[in-house]
């Protein structure tokens, strides 16, 4: 990871010669900017997300301590290095007790600089670790707790003695978030905004692209503040991201109605025709007239027999232009359903679903945003129906994807889109290669990979459960947990007590 660092010395020269001797690159540092005195520093540190300072112990305004000072009250992850001159040495390192890293006596020389950058740098990242851990652990507790109210396992007041940061909130809120492609870069940039209002919030992941927020609100005004923040983020990012937000809701109230509202909201997003925004309504609430389910399956049966792969495309493709005017879910759920279930009948033999029907459509519409994606998977399987055989170059293919995702699955970096970018594809265009071969969507084989070596790491009984989501590819391990429970039934917690068990007989 890079590390962002400020030059702060309020004369220009020695500025710009630490900007010029400093090996960034090598280093693996980002200049964020310089600041000739305290002030600029404050300003800088606002404005960016600061690792390092290397701080004059003399400035106009502010001197070095007093900016340590403050830093270390106010930005306690953020490191420094003073510079000093001789006169002022050991006044600076009175500094010591605001977390100050090292101390350097101008001019300092470049292979000091770079040696003590060095070191520092494994300071930093050492912490840095630790903290990580410590936000991830009580992550996953308070993520467990907000769970538990949720569903009426723990009462309320329990919740506020065990996190009383709770306390101070009237109203709750919950935020749908859905990102393509796995960027929890973006998420994790999101609470930090929240955060910084500051408003006290935790998320969950529900699938690999579709997050919940929780927000606890002081008063109704902070929703006008949320929403104004959220839309600025909206209108900055290139990702592909849609957001929800339920009603305002009394923390007195049931949580289960605006946390399933939020979600169900999303959903629309395949309705629109853009690739980001604010969802602010459900579509289509009212019952529409459901297709003749019958009319469909005899259809597909007669495209797929008389191997008319034409009229096939232009059928599935009127069917979805369908779902799309009627801008209905529970339509597009239908439409979806019958057709997977008219090859898992017909054509058994060579359709072969994991899960229950109903899971396999409520996952695919989780990964998609476009009805056309959802349109080149279903494509997909009624040609291999047609077909009754894959390309040996297709099988070959998914044979090295496959073993790629076995030998990097502890990347939390892998996704559908990394796997393209390797294999230099297409993203939808790779999984519809892997769909027809292994009958199962590319993401789920990855969570599978990574579920199967988890439990062998659990049977170990080594290691815990938060080394075991890291060393599986999964920075959260709240998520984990819940997707190892939705595999297998039950929890990674009961998993490992089980084998400490089996372990003493």
């Amino acid at each position: 990871m890079k590390l962002n660092v400020v030059i702060a010395d309020d004369e220009y020269f020695i500025r710009q010669r630490l900007i010029k001797i400093i090996d960034w690159k090598g280093l693996n540092f980002n200049f964020i900017g310089e600041a000739q005195d305290g002030l600029e520093v404050l300003s800088l540190i606002a404005e960016h997300k600061v690792d390092l300072i290397l701080l004059d112990i003399k400035m106009p305004y502010m001197t070095g301590i007093e900016v340590a000072k403050y830093i270390y009250d106010h930005s306690p992850m953020t490191k420094i290095i003073i510079l000093s001159g001789y006169n002022d040495f050991e006044y600076a390192r009175s500094t010591i007790k605001y977390g100050v890293l090292e101390y350097l006596l101008k001019p300092v020389s470049s292979e000091l600089l770079q040696q003590t950058l060095q070191e520092c740098r494994l300071k930093i990242e050492k912490e840095k670790k630790a903290h990580q851990q410590i936000q991830r652990y009580y992550h996953y507790e308070k993520c467990s707790a907000l769970y538990d109210t949720r569903t009426d396992r723990l009462p309320l007041k329990l919740l506020y003695d065990k996190y009383p940061e709770l306390y101070e909130a009237k109203y709750g809120l919950f935020i749908g978030v859905f990102i393509h492609e796995n960027m929890e870069h973006y998420m994790n940039r999101l609470m930090e905004l929240l955060r910084h209002i500051p408003i006290d919030c935790e998320y969950f992941k529900e699938t690999d692209y579709i997050y919940t927020i929780q927000l606890f609100l002081p008063s109704e005004d902070a929703l006008h503040e949320v929403r104004n923040l959220l839309g600025d983020f909206l209108y900055t990012t290139s990702a592909v991201l849609f957001l929800t937000f339920s009603n305002l809701f009394s923390l007195e109230e049931q949580w289960k109605k605006p946390y399933k509202l939020a979600l169900k909201m999303l959903k629309q997003r395949y309705f629109g025709h853009h690739t980001r925004g604010i969802i602010d309504s459900l579509m289509n609430t009212q019952s529409v007239l459901l297709p003749d389910a019958s009319k469909i399956r005899q259809s597909l049966i007669t495209y797929i027999n008389t191997k008319d792969q034409e009229g096939f495309k232009t059928y599935l493709h009127t069917l979805l232009d369908d779902v799309m005017n009627q801008k209905s879910i529970s339509y597009m759920h239908t439409v979806i359903t019958e057709i997977l279930l008219t090859y898992k009948i017909y054509y058994q033999d060579l359709i072969q679903l994991d899960h229950s029907l109903s899971d396999f459509v409520n996952a695919m519409l989780d990964e998609d945003y476009k009805i056309s994606g959802i349109e080149q998977t279903i494509l997909s399987y009624g040609l291999k129906c047609m077909k009754k055989e894959t390309p040996p170059s297709d099988i070959v293919f998914s044979k090295r994807i496959i073993t790629y995702i076995e030998e990097n699955y502890a990347n939390p970096d892998l996704s559908v889109a990394k796997l393209a970018e390797i294999f230099n594809l297409n993203t939808s265009y790779i999984g519809t290669l892997f769909k027809k071969v292994n009958n199962q969507s590319l993401l789920h084989y990855i969570t599978t990979v990574r579920m199967e070596a988890s439990k062998t790491l659990l049977k170990q009984n080594k290691y815990k459960i938060g080394e075991i989501s890291e060393m599986v590819g999964y920075s959260d391990v709240f998520y984990y947990s819940k997707r190892f429970k939705k595999m297998y039934g039950y929890s990674p917690k009961d998993y490992l007590q089980h084998a400490h068990l089996e372990e003493q007989k």
